[in-house]
């Protein structure tokens, strides 16, 4: 998430409005918190309006505008949930040079291959944990330094999986569809 200099909800490009964190969750708004965030966020609000139709929980956040004199500054917002969390890149200025990668690039994907997930991911990542939406870790690996894995998954029922992976980037979760 990237926020504006001058402050207010976080945007995904400056030509667009503000946006939101979406969450696909087995869980409601009570099951779902904020376990950390830069101090620079100064509020946000959850809100369940598509939780009953679609399983989204969306997580708007306001950042306060820049000091005079810093010209970027980034962090992580971090969502937890009964044995899962999540972490989230944010950015303000020119955030993407001191510290985190931008939040636009794209950390791991993970594709339904057959019946397993093939993994593509940087080598910085060393593991990664396979939850089910109802936050259970179904299964863990620790990945080769190759940046490709293929978790073998015909003993998954059909679902919605998150692939957790986590190593020097931080935390990336993947969701995708069995």
């Amino acid at each position: 998430m990237e926020f504006p200099e001058g402050g207010g909800l976080g945007i995904t490009s400056r030509e667009e409005g503000y946006n939101d964190i979406d969450i696909y969750s087995s869980f409601d708004i009570e099951d779902v918190w904020i376990e950390s965030m830069p101090d620079w966020v100064t509020d946000y609000e959850f809100d369940n309006d598509y939780y009953e139709d679609y399983n989204i929980l969306m997580l708007f956040c306001i950042a306060e505008a820049l000091p005079a004199g810093v010209t970027g500054r980034s962090g992580e917002i971090v969502i937890g949930s009964y044995g899962v969390t999540l972490s989230v890149p944010v950015v303000q200025g020119d955030g993407g040079k001191v510290g985190i990668l931008s939040p636009k690039t794209k950390l791991a994907s993970v594709l339904r291959d057959g019946n397993g997930f093939t993994l593509n991911y940087p080598a910085s990542f060393t593991s990664v944990s396979v939850y089910n939406v109802a936050g259970q870790k179904i299964s863990g690996y620790s990945l080769p330094a190759s940046g490709t894995f293929t978790v073998p998954a015909e003993n998954y029922p059909k679902g919605i999986y998150l692939f957790s992976f986590s190593g020097a980037n931080g935390v990336s979760t993947v969701k995708t569809i069995k």
